[in-house]
């Protein structure tokens, strides 16, 4: 008579939710780290040299965020929530100096354009929204989400604010292909003092194309 086939042990459900637990934290951890060691980084070889963002930006408020989508090749879309938080202990005002979305490829999304707006001081006037995760079109189509300009030699001040300023970066995207890409955070270089500074603001974001397909996060 044959032996009746061993099955594997099963691992304990407990064990298995420990485990994802365990791994998203991994993850987690391995994003900051990422974003810190940008902020922190010591130029390459021919590259300028940056000075660390100081009082002038409130950091604790520039939490990473993110979100996933999929759209079909052809689209063109705004990308909104990257936004740089004024401190309301600055000295002086900042000038912009570049903004670059930082993508891990450029398979499926390639960067059109950025504009930039002072919130609140540069919202439409009867608008009924300060914020927007996306929009259609670049510039952005509905009109809470119009004024913004080219962000370069932008000047932001936080006189009489308090800590309700920011500067929003609306990022334009064209989905060119099918595949993946993400954006991993948004590299601002700024003048500040008299220092020519650098800080990624930490929001990502995952499309993935055609429409039909489902979208995770680059950490999932």
């Amino acid at each position: 008579m044959s032996a009746d086939p061993v099955k594997p042990a099963e691992v304990p459900v407990e064990s298995k939710r420990a485990l994802v637990v365990i791994l998203v934290a991994a993850v987690a951890v391995a994003v900051g780290i990422v974003i810190a060691t940008w902020n922190g980084e010591k130029p390459q070889s021919g590259e300028a040299a940056f000075a660390p963002p100081g009082d002038e930006l409130d950091l604790a408020k520039m939490r990473p965020y993110g979100w996933s989508g999929s759209k079909s090749v052809g689209t063109r879309f705004t990308d909104g929530l990257n936004y740089l938080q004024i401190s309301p202990n600055i000295a002086g005002p900042i000038r912009i100096v570049s903004v670059a979305p930082l993508l891990d490829n450029n398979e499926t999304l390639r960067v059109v354009g950025v504009l930039a707006r002072v919130v609140p001081d540069m919202l439409p006037a009867g608008h009924q929204s300060g914020w927007f995760q996306q929009d259609d079109g670049f510039p952005p189509a509905s009109r809470d989400n119009s004024g913004g300009r080219d962000p370069r030699d932008l000047v932001v001040d936080n006189a009489g604010h308090g800590d309700d300023v920011a500067v929003e970066f609306q990022i334009g995207f064209d989905v060119v292909g099918n595949g993946k890409s993400n954006k991993v955070g948004v590299a601002v270089v700024y003048q500040y003092e008299g220092k020519t500074r650098r800080f990624v603001i930490p929001s990502h974001l995952s499309i993935c194309a055609p429409a039909s397909v489902t979208c995770a996060p680059a950490d999932e």
